[in-house]
């Protein structure tokens, strides 16, 4: 027989008796705080960086550019129609962020990493989103070369909490499939469920 405790543990590890503000805490400070550092960074770029367009930070490797993006990384849709253009990043970052927010909503508070990761994406992608609705573009201004050999994307710090957030999202995804038994379904690495067509083995009656 199972004691209450167990079952309210076990309902508590399972997300159903968990308070929205413990639940929602971390995506909250993790979204504001990406948000607030990326619009902060972009008024400093727009007063101090604009004026002078470049300034060399290590020479060969890092530089402060200032640019302005219409399109996604490495200028993607930049010459569409402006219209159009402004549309499809509007729906595709909503889209996106209803995602990120509904699997954030059925994670497990012991999925640290994997909450992390979401609250990262999110944060990211309202940082963009605030510059495309208001503005209709991107600033971007943090550039990474090696020489003249390999220039990387300019981008920004909301680019910044959206590429982490991926890495944390492709590790957590690698750490949880090493976790699979072998012949378990995948959804027996989060749900704790035994695999299909294997039941319970029963001990025999002495």
């Amino acid at each position: 027989m199972v004691s209450s405790s167990s079952q309210a543990q076990g309902a508590k590890d399972s997300g159903q008796v968990v308070r929205p503000l413990e639940r929602y805490r971390l995506l909250g400070v993790v979204t504001a705080v990406s948000v607030v550092l990326d619009q902060l960074t972009k008024v400093w770029a727009r007063a101090d960086l604009r004026p002078i367009g470049l300034k060399r930070i290590i020479p060969g490797y890092f530089d402060l550019r200032f640019s302005l993006n219409e399109g996604a990384a490495w200028s993607f849709l930049a010459d569409a129609d402006s219209t159009f253009r402004r549309w499809f990043f509007l729906g595709t970052t909503l889209a996106a962020m209803a995602l990120i927010a509904t699997l954030y909503a059925r994670a497990r508070m012991d999925q640290k990493l994997l909450r992390w990761a979401l609250a990262l994406l999110f944060g990211g992608a309202i940082g963009n989103l605030i510059d495309r609705v208001r503005e209709g573009h991107v600033v971007d201004f943090i550039s990474l070369h090696l020489k003249d050999r390999f220039h990387w994307a300019t981008f920004n710090v909301a680019d910044i909490a959206i590429t982490v957030g991926l890495l944390l999202l492709l590790f957590d995804l690698l750490k949880s499939r090493k976790k699979i038994p072998q012949g378990a379904s995948p959804a027996a690495a989060t749900t704790g469920e035994r695999a299909p067509g294997r039941p319970r083995k029963r001990r025999g009656r002495r």
